[in-house]
């Protein structure tokens, strides 16, 4: 079964305050705003969302979002 298209407005109603992996997303390329994609993982946590992502191979490229707000100031580092 193929995984359907959501808009970033439907992947943060349907997983709010989760770490989602967005599989082939769609990007403003001057902004770097993601529309949307194809959901492929998502998690509540960001341990458990790490820990998952590792056995994630299907996906060339990505976008990681968080639907929920973070703390002001806070950043991630990603090692690919």
């Amino acid at each position: 079964m193929a995984l359907p298209y959501l808009t970033m407005a439907e992947i943060e109603a349907k997983f709010p305050n989760e770490w989602v992996l967005l599989d082939r997303p769609k990007v403003n390329e001057q902004t770097l705003e993601v529309y949307g994609g194809y959901v492929v993982l998502h998690c509540p946590t960001r341990a458990e969302f790490d820990a998952r992502l590792d056995h994630v191979t299907t996906v060339k490229t990505g976008s990681i979002q968080y639907t929920g707000q973070l703390d002001q100031g806070l950043t991630f580092a990603f090692n690919v």
